[in-house]
């Protein structure tokens, strides 16, 4: 089964906006170093964190927070940001509601599906 990116450009729209508006923002944004499929792996371990019975709904303000965290911060890169990226229809759900940026800005909510080793 194909892949859903739909999380992955939610994320990229929104951090692209926000470099666009904050140039301190732009600089860290432009890290060679770091990625949007990194930086997704990373809100999903941290989504992992929170979840309860291998089941977690994280608000939109929290999901953007942690994409900023990603690249504002100094993260580890061994690769294992990359191994957190998991296909659909596997194991138990993290559920993170998302903010579609468009013009209708409307909601979209982007389920990741969890791996039983990645528990």
């Amino acid at each position: 089964m194909a892949k859903n990116n739909s999380f992955e450009q939610v994320i990229q729209t929104y951090l692209a906006k926000r470099a666009a508006e904050d140039e301190l923002f732009a600089v860290k944004y432009k890290d060679e170093s770091k990625s949007v499929a990194k930086c997704c792996a990373y809100i999903k371990e941290q989504a992992r964190k929170k979840a309860q019975n291998g089941c977690a709904i994280i608000e939109d303000a929290q999901v953007f927070g942690w994409a900023v965290h990603y690249y504002d911060e100094s993260m580890p890169t061994d690769g294992k940001a990359d191994a957190a990226v998991v296909d659909a229809n596997q194991g138990d759900c993290v559920v993170a509601q998302t903010e579609q940026i468009s013009d209708k800005a409307s909601a979209t909510t982007a389920v990741v599906e969890l791996t039983e080793e990645q528990k």
